[in-house]
């Protein structure tokens, strides 16, 4: 069994990292990542979630959680893949017309349909996180999700930037496999017809879930920031958008440019981290989510 990330901390320090789980109308998250699956059509490397058999969440009960809710939030539905759910469009309907902002993260593969894609956009759907770890190189598919999908990618971001949602692509930066895909996106910046605010994010591999390297073979965050910045000839001295020890995040022209460090942070994550994200828990409460992903190694 991997060893739990608070492992060797001190008593009174775990119970500081560890906040209590509240009832969604206490929630002053701006986002909350919803799991409503932990089932996939891929089987990505790295995956902060482990390989886990459980039912897709009960519609009506993901339904009157975001009820609960008192104040306006943009609800992220995640998993597994969210786009496997059969009441997705129904649940961002739902959530639309309380108020609520909507999210996906997705593999891309379901919504290289354009038609299903237009069906979520209708029900009220506003921003697709896109996992293009590859971008369009099937090689780099192959090794790190096991599978040949570049051609669907690539349909998914089209079909994304035709419906004119905001996009968010996301890229796992492993070492030595995948640095030339950073300026493949780079490249492409003048290519598309992005909308202002459309960020470019990366990370490193998480030690957490399933992952394909460890820690002595991964980037360091500070790495990270330094391949990207000389990468898209960030400045110097860039306008910050977020700067602690999880997200460094710069805007760039139009662009937002994301590094998230997945690593692990020794110390427990800033109060800024936790009071932005928080996570449906499988009792429908609400978590930090990063602690919550740490503490249940990815899953529940």
């Amino acid at each position: 069994m991997r060893p739990h990330w608070t492992d060797g901390f001190s008593e009174d320090l775990k119970k500081t990292l560890r906040k209590e789980n509240m009832r969604p109308e206490d929630s002053k998250f701006k986002a909350v990542y919803c799991d409503i699956v932990h089932r996939c059509n891929m089987e990505c490397a790295n995956c902060y979630l482990p390989f886990r058999e459980y039912a897709d969440l009960d519609t009506d009960k993901v339904i009157n959680f975001i009820k609960r809710f008192k104040v306006k939030t943009e609800f992220r539905f995640i998993g597994g893949e969210p786009t496997l759910h059969k009441d997705l469009p129904k649940i961002i309907k739902e959530a639309t017309t309380l108020g609520h902002r909507t999210a996906i993260a997705t593999n891309g593969l379901r919504i290289s349909r354009y038609n299903y894609l237009k069906e979520l956009k209708d029900a009220g759907l506003k921003t697709v996180y896109l996992s293009m770890t590859g971008f369009d190189d099937d090689e780099v598919y192959i090794i790190t999700d096991r599978l040949k999908c570049a051609k669907q990618k690539m349909s998914a971001l089209e079909n994304t930037l035709s419906l004119k949602l905001r996009l968010s692509i996301g890229c796992i930066v492993i070492k030595g496999l995948n640095e030339h895909i950073i300026d493949k996106i780079v490249s492409v910046k003048e290519k598309y017809p992005w909308r202002a605010g459309t960020s470019f994010e990366f990370r490193n591999v998480g030690q957490v879930g399933r992952y394909m390297i460890d820690k002595d073979e991964n980037y360091k965050f500070d790495e990270l920031k330094q391949l990207i910045s000389k990468k898209f000839n960030i400045s110097s001295n860039p306008k910050l958008l977020e700067n602690n020890q999880y997200a460094w995040t710069v805007k760039h022209g139009k662009f937002r440019i994301n590094i998230t460090n997945w690593e692990g942070v020794d110390g427990g994550f800033d109060e800024q981290t936790n009071d932005n994200r928080g996570r449906l828990t499988q009792n429908f409460e609400v978590a930090p989510f990063l602690e919550h992903v740490k503490d249940n190694d990815g899953g529940y």
